[in-house]
């Protein structure tokens, strides 16, 4: 009757409208394995440029709004569930969903954009907690809360603890046959 099937995890504009009408809605842990979907490959934007839709399971936006910033600006607007990462080469929305829906002026930004989002995704999701990135980071962006890491404003994108990351060294492997499911 009021939608709270549309979210795996619902914005806070929504919990309070459950809280004011008396809904209960019971906590349970939905952690889910990472996985990540390509639903079209790329695409030409109605308003010019070329995007990427994907399905992400076992992010939350909430965790991805704190680490994302080694891609660009990031917005996160928790009342509409959604994360903009604005990138010098485009942008990455994901949503409270699971939605992921990247954009650039290019096919080729577009798939490097996807590509670079995906790892920052799976580097979150298989993180545990090592410090390697900490470590890496030479105006010290990166800190660990528990074994969540957290990238805060002063990032300046060089990409050295993405470089120093095990994770990242075994993308290919984590997430096989994404160039074949990107199609290209």
């Amino acid at each position: 009757e009021h939608g709270f099937w549309r979210w795996k995890e619902l914005p806070p504009k929504m919990l309070r409208l459950s809280e004011k009408l008396g809904i209960s809605l019971l906590a349970r842990d939905n952690a889910e394995d990472f996985e990540i979907e390509v639903v079209s490959g790329i695409s030409p934007c109605r308003a010019g440029g070329f995007s990427i839709e994907a399905g992400v399971k076992g992010i939350r936006e909430k965790e991805a709004a704190s680490f994302l910033n080694v891609l660009g600006n990031t917005v996160y607007a928790e009342d509409l569930g959604m994360l903009l990462v604005k990138t010098e080469t485009g942008t990455v929305k994901f949503f409270s969903n699971g939605n992921l829906l990247v954009s650039s002026e290019t096919k080729e930004k577009a798939v490097s954009l996807f590509k670079e989002a995906a790892k920052q995704f799976i580097r979150l999701s298989r993180c545990t907690g090592c410090g390697i990135c900490v470590k890496a980071c030479p105006v010290g962006a990166i800190s660990l809360e528990g074994k969540i890491p957290r990238v805060n404003e002063t990032c300046i994108r060089c990409g050295k603890c993405a470089e120093s990351c095990v994770v990242t060294r075994y993308f290919d492997k984590l997430v096989p046959d994404l160039n074949k499911r990107l199609k290209v």
